[in-house]
């Protein structure tokens, strides 16, 4: 363990501190989030991140299938590109690589290469099914540059059961359409009034979901793209502008699949004493799944799987090894034993993406 001294910011002070063997609750981390602009109006979208600006897994993600003889087989079951969206393709040979766009208007690049026809999907799960049941949705989809001979489709089902495709219920499974070199707007409408989607049909948990995909198609052997600006889905059916949800709504609401924080520190009070120490780390946001997430965590140095602790003189003592880790849908709790450090500090990741 490596030894450094330094003070803790009186900025993260604790918000309650309890003596030895207690909890020590942490300041919470805060949610980066957009300000709305003035005269913004936001269109009600079940959809979250449809601008593909929200990304914690790097600015460039590849998909693929892989070839007969190749070091690895099967293909990609579905990769995260950007918060709540994953990508796939099915056939072997197929590559994709999806950028995002960090700017104002966001929006993802999709690169394509296939050695037969095959679709790459974007897609979404949106938890609550039953809020769908007699409804008519619509999908609006806002693109652009898309090479010449791509088509797309709109595929969308029910979730009832994560682990067996037989048991979804269909809902929508379009034509397969040209998609326009030139700017383009498509819209296609959802209907659920006449489906099999009812409240017979128990919601199981958070992964039993509606799912939209958006599938590029190539019909052939190809090297393609298109620019995707936007994909929503709001009630009722008619055209309407881009939509957007209100960003700070948005940012809480995405919280609670996926969240970062940013190394926080303690300024101590869990008393001189040797015995078993206790410290809380909240989250912003309460996790969907409870406490079925991935969590990592890092010290001050980025060190994985280790905590900093610091002690009653403020000496902060890095690659500290927790006895153990509890987790909760509200925060985690580090565990260690025989210590007589008075605080810890941590920086985290906890994701439950599904």
């Amino acid at each position: 363990m490596t030894l450094h001294r330094s003070t803790p910011s009186t900025s993260t002070i604790l918000l309650l501190i309890l003596a030895l063997g207690g909890i020590v609750f942490l300041k919470q981390p805060t949610v980066a989030s957009a300000q709305s602009e003035p005269g913004t109006t936001y269109a009600q979208n079940v959809l979250l991140n449809s601008q593909f600006k929200s990304v914690d897994y790097g600015a460039a993600t590849t998909v693929r299938c892989w070839n007969a003889g190749q070091s690895s087989g099967g293909c990609d079951g579905g990769t995260f590109f950007a918060n709540r969206w994953r990508s796939k393709v099915a056939k072997p040979g197929t590559e994709a690589t999806l950028s995002t766009n960090s700017g104002h208007s966001g929006g993802v690049d999709v690169n394509l290469s296939t050695k037969e026809a095959d679709y790459i999907y974007l897609r979404q799960s949106i938890p609550g099914i039953e809020q769908f049941i007699g409804e008519t949705l619509t999908m609006r989809v806002e693109l652009d540059n898309a090479s010449d001979g791509l088509q797309y489709d709109i595929y969308v089902n029910a979730r009832f059961n994560k682990n067996d495709d037989d048991g979804r219920t269909n809902v929508e499974d379009s034509m397969q359409l040209p998609l326009s070199t030139s700017s383009q707007v498509i819209y296609q409408t959802l209907d659920l009034t006449g489906s099999t989607l009812t409240d017979n049909n128990p919601e199981l948990d958070a992964s039993n979901s509606l799912e939209a995909a958006f599938r590029i198609y190539a019909p052939t052997s190809m090297n393609a793209s298109v620019s995707i600006k936007n994909i929503s889905i709001y009630h009722g059916t008619g055209r309407q502008g881009t939509s957007f949800s209100d960003p700070s709504y948005e940012a809480a609401q995405l919280a609670q699949w996926y969240e970062t924080s940013e190394y926080v520190t303690p300024t101590g009070g869990l008393g001189n004493q040797r015995g078993q120490k206790r410290a809380f780390f909240p989250f912003v946001a309460e996790k969907r799944l409870g406490s079925d997430y991935r969590l990592s965590f890092s010290d001050a140095t980025g060190q994985s799987g280790v905590v900093s602790g610091y002690t009653a003189s403020g000496t902060r003592i890095d690659g500290v090894q927790p006895t153990a880790i509890s987790k909760t849908s509200k925060g985690f709790v580090v565990v260690l034993n025989d210590t007589d450090l008075v605080g810890f500090g941590a920086s985290w990741v906890a994701d439950g993406e599904t």
